[in-house]
């Protein structure tokens, strides 16, 4: 049970890193390929789904760090006794 979780986390990992790479290709193609002055709408219709691939990559991957370290935090075994000496 415990590897087919530690396999989501790398793929729901890996899955946000490819998010963040689309959205930086997303910006980096826009700005060559249709300029602002040609069509307006296209270009920031374009920028804004690489705002969301970007923001939905970053998200991803903090959450994976996030989860991470508090799951660390919860299977620590000295952590329980740290507390209940206190």
């Amino acid at each position: 049970m415990q590897a087919n979780r530690q396999t989501k986390n790398y793929v729901q990992l890996i899955w946000g890193i490819a998010l963040l790479v689309a959205g930086i290709g997303v910006f980096f193609k826009t700005s060559q390929v249709l300029p602002m002055k040609q069509n307006p709408s296209q270009a920031l219709c374009l920028y804004l789904l690489g705002v969301l691939l970007l923001g939905g990559g970053a998200r991803k991957i903090l959450r994976q760090f996030s989860n991470s370290s508090s799951t660390a935090a919860h299977t620590d075994p000295e952590a329980e006794t740290d507390d209940a000496d206190r």
